[in-house]
């Protein structure tokens, strides 16, 4: 929510705003997506009114973005908070008992050259976690096919199974769309991709997919094949 700001440029999120983006999203029962917990120094700034940010934002608000969220009722299961690279244990508790899901994105931690991301810290915590792309003004490529080598490139003690699903029902599920989006399942959208992994078969395949050695070879949109032939 800091993004696109001119240097200098005063600005806060009022409380009153927060509040008012909760209701009309518990209203017409819209997921929401905020970009939380980055960097250090967002901390920083929303806490103590320290850091780099404190020559750019206007007042701090002086408490932790997540108290923020909390506080204006915008944390629950139709959310998804999205980074999460400088979060605590007590926050990734507080996350996981809102049914909140957190979404990681490899391309921009790369892009970036953040510090290791702990995936499996917040999977045993109990948080739903989904990968995602962010943006091309901070990724060379939006291609979840990318997002899952270069997060099993980092992780690897997640396997091709858990991998896929964290591009696929769970990300579906961040989204608001779970049993919809990521599925291969009756109700279902019919929007799917096939891959052609020459030489495997069975678990292989999975292993060339989420290593991105497999090629997509058809993707379908709604049923209509829109690729490949």
């Amino acid at each position: 929510w800091s993004e696109g700001l001119a240097p200098h440029a005063p600005y806060t999120v009022s409380d009153t705003l927060w509040s008012a983006l909760a209701r009309r999203a518990r209203a017409r029962r819209l997921p929401v997506a905020i970009h939380w917990a980055e960097t250090p120094e967002e901390r920083a700034w929303l806490e103590h009114g320290t850091g780099p940010f404190a020559t750019l934002l206007a007042r701090s608000p002086r408490r932790s973005g997540l108290a923020s969220i909390e506080s204006a009722g915008l944390l629950g299961p139709r959310t998804a908070l999205i980074h999460g690279n400088d979060a605590t244990a007590d926050e990734r508790a507080r996350i996981a008992a809102s049914g909140a899901s957190l979404v990681h994105c490899p391309g921009t931690h790369q892009f970036f050259a953040r510090p290791p991301f702990d995936a499996r810290a917040w999977v045993d915590a109990g948080v739903p976690l989904a990968l995602g792309t962010d943006s091309s003004a901070s990724n060379d490529d939006l291609d979840m096919a990318r997002e899952m080598a270069l997060f099993r490139g980092r992780h690897p003690d997640f396997g091709p199974e858990e991998t896929l699903a964290l591009a696929t029902s769970r990300a579906g599920r961040a989204i608001g769309l779970a049993g919809r989006v990521g599925t291969l399942a009756p109700g279902a959208f019919a929007d799917l991709a096939l891959h052609a992994a020459p030489g495997a078969s069975g678990p292989e395949c999975l292993e060339a997919i989420t290593l991105g050695e497999a090629r997509v070879v058809g993707v379908w949109i709604a049923g209509r094949r829109v690729a490949g032939t």
